[in-house]
């Protein structure tokens, strides 16, 4: 999902960059990268700022869509149904 349909204070982590290769390189050169860990700080009717490596940058609502990103609870729950899968295979050997 674009990072603007994210609530303010989640983090996020960025799984692809969308646009141009200028908009892809300028981006990057903001700090966001695949695998990026994202919070969202505030949205102001869609334009955002958002803290990435320990940095606030503001984005426009059009800069802001071309950030795809995977919420951080999705990953944790993902993490957490593998340590159960883990645990199961164990004790059926």
């Amino acid at each position: 999902m674009p990072v603007t349909m994210c609530d303010v204070g989640q983090s996020v982590t960025v799984e692809r960059i969308t646009g141009t290769d200028a908009v892809r390189q300028h981006l990057s050169e903001m700090g966001f990268h695949a695998g990026s860990e994202v919070l969202v700080v505030s949205n102001n009717g869609g334009n955002l700022i958002l803290s990435v490596k320990g940095v606030r940058v503001a984005l426009d609502s059009k800069m802001a869509n071309r950030l795809i990103v995977a919420t951080k609870v999705f990953h944790e729950s993902l993490d957490a149904g593998s340590r159960i899968q883990a645990r199961e295979a164990k004790a059926a050997v």
